[in-house]
């Protein structure tokens, strides 16, 4: 029986015991709508974890295929296109450690929060003490909903500037490598690369 992943103190990314990729799918109803209103949507989901010992790493695999359910298309909208100033988010959002030194988040072209927010580059490399997560969009290219400052953390954000309408279904992936020490712009590249290329890194 293969072991998933385990993390560390107060969420900090911890090391691999993995032998083997585990993977865990369920099918996301969503919330009940008011009575006499149809359903809008049905998600299914899949996490997967699986050890990249060639790069003494380990990733997570988030995917996620929305199905509408309605006779037209439904509008996903951020809390920002709802008039709240900032709140671009939406999708998965990994909330990283706050730690006493600063973190640090770049891709191949930029570096720091505001140059690296909103970006829709295929990854960004997100460093603290000790650790580094670098996340991928595997299936989609959105925009980049970066948090430093504040609570530090990444993630997607596919109705950040612009309402997001499903016609029939809307397929979503992102993996997150997660590796010790303060990764370099260059071996981030590397890793986003490994897991781009890697047979089966599709979830």
């Amino acid at each position: 029986m293969s072991r998933a992943l385990v993390t560390g103190s107060a969420g900090r990314p911890g090391r691999s015991v993995a032998a083997a990729p585990a993977a865990a799918g369920h099918e996301v109803i969503g919330v009940d709508p008011a009575p006499g209103t149809p359903r809008e949507a049905a998600e299914d989901r899949a996490v997967t974890a699986r050890p990249l010992p060639e790069a003494d790493a380990w990733a997570l695999e988030l995917a996620f295929t929305l199905h509408n359910r309605t006779d037209g298309p439904p509008t996903i909208r951020s809390p920002a296109r709802k008039g709240r100033v900032g709140a671009g988010y939406g999708g998965s959002f990994w909330r990283a450690p706050e730690d006493s030194a600063e973190p640090e988040v770049c891709t191949a072209e930029a570096r720091g929060e505001p140059a690296v927010h909103g970006g829709r580059t295929p990854w960004p490399v997100l460093t603290g003490r000790g650790w580094s997560l670098v996340f991928v969009q595997v299936r989609g290219l959105d925009p980049w909903f970066v948090r430093v400052a504040e609570h530090p953390g990444v993630g997607p954000a596919p109705a950040r500037d612009t309402p997001l309408r499903v016609p029939d279904r809307l397929d979503r992936a992102i993996t997150v490598v997660v590796a010790d020490g303060r990764l370099t712009a260059e071996r981030a590249g590397a890793l986003a690369e490994l897991v781009v290329n890697r047979p089966g890194g599709d979830p």
